[in-house]
């Protein structure tokens, strides 16, 4: 008996130690859940949507009265994580603001091979969007100019309609967005969604296999 507690115990280390190896390494404070109408900039440490993090949230100002973009809702349908955002453009004059995130896998394996975008607005809106190996925020220039390279060929969605890219797996890419309402538009919600294949879940399963080592070390203690 006592064999069986010490080597339950041996496994959990181990599985401790992979769990905190698989996360990011800029820091270990546990970021937010992605969703609930929060305001993205307030995303300190990022969030997730199962084994993807949300992260470097950024909006900034290119012509609009309202410079605010909240995280409604986020989740895991089969393969593809979806998130849908509000920018709160819906003014009668016109609105223009640049939205900037990174998105990345928290076991850094190459799992994002794909992104859909779709522009729920009504009236006169679009969203055009490009993805980037570097940051776009980077000394104010683009991220081309500064050595990186496209990762998405650049999508684009007026009110009502939905684009897509599909591309090489990658760990990590950076998003821009540009968001744009003109006279008589309303915005107030755009789906993201990226296609993991395996569900982003191998992080999310190991944080399961630790729950269960611990009530067997429990149950096991107890006799």
């Amino acid at each position: 008996m006592v064999r069986t507690v010490l080597t339950l115990k041996t496994v959990g280390v181990l599985a401790m130690a992979f769990a905190f190896w698989a996360l990011p390494t800029k820091a270990m404070a546990i970021p937010a859940v992605c969703g609930g109408g929060v305001d993205v900039t307030t995303y300190a440490e990022g969030c997730t949507v199962d084994g993807l993090l949300f992260s470097e949230f950024a909006v900034v100002d290119a012509g609009s009265d309202v410079v605010l973009v909240n995280a409604v809702l986020a989740q895991l349908v089969g393969g593809t994580v979806f998130f849908t955002f509000n920018p709160n453009l819906t003014g009668t004059g016109i609105d223009d603001i640049h939205f900037f995130f990174k998105v990345s896998t928290l076991d850094g394996s190459a799992n994002i091979v794909g992104v859909d975008l779709e522009n729920m607005g009504i009236g006169n809106t679009s969203i055009q969007e490009s993805l980037c190996t570097l940051s776009w925020l980077t000394g104010g220039v683009g991220c081309v100019s500064k050595g990186g390279s496209l990762i998405g060929t650049g999508l684009f969605a007026a009110s009502g309609q939905f684009d897509n890219d599909f591309f090489t797996g990658v760990s990590s890419a950076y998003i821009f967005k540009d968001i744009a309402k003109g006279e008589g538009g309303h915005l107030t919600a755009f789906t993201q969604s990226f296609h993991v294949p395996d569900g982003g879940s191998t992080v999310a399963l190991l944080g399961l296999g630790l729950l269960g080592l611990r009530t067997l070390r429990r149950r096991f203690s107890r006799r």
